[in-house]
């Protein structure tokens, strides 16, 4: 793996356990067992390599959601749901758009644009899937998957966000 993907890849971890402001360059270089000045060879800045791991995380998130395209409204959003449920891992991680949302104000202005066009486009995904024009059923639906990973964080396993997601995803079904 080169310099550059494995300081993505370090970088997401923390980005995603610690938050933006939990871990410096000094701790991507160690880990990546390259000098501080390095790392800023590859990312000038902080906001520089959260805006090139929030791509590359919101293309792959989208990619796993591209492939229930023609799948039935319950596969889609049992598929939503165990993104979200993988994204947390054992319960130690967030959703990169969960952990940049926890802390805005840490953030570049066009990185919190970003996270929200993220939040807004799935928003209407989920209105897709749910073949309806219910942005509120949307975002109760969304806010339920995000929460769980909050809570589940809390109590560090999957169990809670199972069941806090299931209950989640069925009532968006019924609706």
């Amino acid at each position: 793996m080169d310099t550059r993907t494995t300081l993505s890849n370090t970088a997401e971890h923390l980005l995603r356990t610690a938050g933006p402001d939990g871990f410096s360059f000094a701790d991507l270089a160690a880990a990546a067992d390259i000098r501080k000045a390095s790392v800023h060879y590859h990312f000038p800045t902080k906001a520089d390599l959260t805006r090139s791991v929030l791509s590359g995380y919101i293309k792959r998130f989208w990619a796993s959601l591209a492939a229930q395209e023609n799948a039935a409204p319950d596969a889609k959003l049992a598929a939503l749901a165990e993104l979200y449920r993988d994204a947390m891992a054992d319960g130690s991680k967030l959703c990169l758009c969960v952990a940049l949302s926890i802390a805005p104000g840490s953030l570049a202005d066009d990185i919190t644009q970003t996270v929200h066009d993220f939040h807004k486009d799935l928003v209407n995904w989920i209105n897709a899937a749910l073949g309806q024009d219910d942005p509120q059923l949307a975002l109760d639906l969304l806010a339920s998957l995000q929460g769980a990973q909050l809570v589940a964080r809390s109590f560090a396993g999957t169990a809670t966000f199972n069941t806090i997601a299931n209950a989640a995803v069925q009532r968006a079904l019924s609706s």
